[in-house]
């Protein structure tokens, strides 16, 4: 089978977290049971760009990945190059695994599938939750315009490309829950996303403060820095612990917008935990296993994770 995904942003932009990673997985994966993979996706990698040639293929692991110049507005990942390639190369492809909703890719994989008559199946990645949707655990201007403009989308084009859908992949019953509010009419099917075990290696680059032999027990977090992930919480606990027992140190692994990342960076130092949290910035695939097992406890205190794929 031929199967092209269109996703927003892949690999190596690894600072979104999880989607890039699933993503990367399930093309892998279907490659090797013998299907013909290839990936459409944008050049954005937060402000910046992937430093990579554009609107032609590229081999990522293995997989054949086109990658399109983002254009204004980039927060809609916005591509012209993206619109005109499914527009010609569509009908090569015998179905189209769509990935995230609210974004130009997705709208535009969407209309075009339904003009060629190609099947598409939307993996919505659990943004489709109430919680994601309501920023409730936001009180500033961004999340408040971010919620109208999620709404909005929803009620003008949103919900006709889901219910358009051949499919909806939901990657738990969780997630398929919490999509209720919509009443999506077309079927959705529960699938797990697939999870890896990475071979030990050394550690490849040298991080601030992940050196066990300070007798210090070591409190992981990692993952994509946002305020969805409850970070800020973690944060206030652990200067609430540190009251009380000061054996311990917070590394903080994974990358966010600058704005956000500075705020974190101030709160800890308005708690005075400076010598107690480390922020080491994005943690290099090839590194996550053995900064896992230098750990003595790892926390995600996320106030929504459709999947939650670094705990699994």
């Amino acid at each position: 089978m031929k199967i092209l995904h269109v996703i927003p942003s892949f690999a190596p932009a690894w600072q979104y977290g999880g989607p890039i990673i699933a993503s990367l997985g399930l093309t892998k994966a279907l490659a090797k049971r013998g299907h013909h993979v290839e990936v459409f996706t944008t050049n954005k990698d937060g402000k910046g760009v992937i430093p990579i040639q554009t609107s032609t293929p590229v081999s990522m692991q293995g997989i054949d990945v086109t990658y399109f110049k983002v254009q204004f507005p980039r927060w809609y990942y916005f591509s012209f190059a993206l619109s005109a390639a499914l527009k010609n190369e569509l009908r090569n492809f015998d179905i189209v695994h769509i990935h995230s909703v609210y974004l130009w890719p997705t709208t535009i994989a969407s209309y075009w599938c339904r003009k060629l008559k190609v099947p598409y199946v939307v993996r919505p990645l659990g943004m489709l939750d109430s919680t994601n949707v309501e920023k409730k655990y936001e009180h500033t201007i961004a999340s408040l315009f971010s919620k109208i403009k999620k709404n909005t989308y929803m009620k003008m084009i949103g919900k006709y490309d889901l219910d358009n859908a051949a499919g909806i992949h939901y990657t738990s019953q969780y997630e398929r829950d919490l999509s209720s509010k919509w009443s999506i009419s077309t079927k959705g099917t529960v699938i797990p996303l697939g999870v890896g075990i990475p071979k030990p290696n050394i550690i490849s680059k040298n991080y601030d403060n992940i050196d066990v032999s300070d007798n210090l027990k070591t409190i992981l977090f990692l993952s994509r820095l946002d305020p969805i992930k409850g970070i800020e919480i973690l944060i206030e606990t652990v200067n609430i612990l540190y009251r009380t027992r000061q054996d311990f140190k917070l590394i903080i692994g994974g990358a966010g917008t600058p704005e956000y990342e500075l705020k974190l960076h101030k709160l800890i130092q308005k708690k005075g935990l400076d010598d107690v949290i480390s922020m080491i910035g994005n943690v290099g695939q090839q590194d996550k296993n053995n900064i896992f097992e230098n750990a003595d406890l790892f926390v995600l205190l996320s106030h929504h994770e459709n999947f939650g794929i670094v705990v699994a």
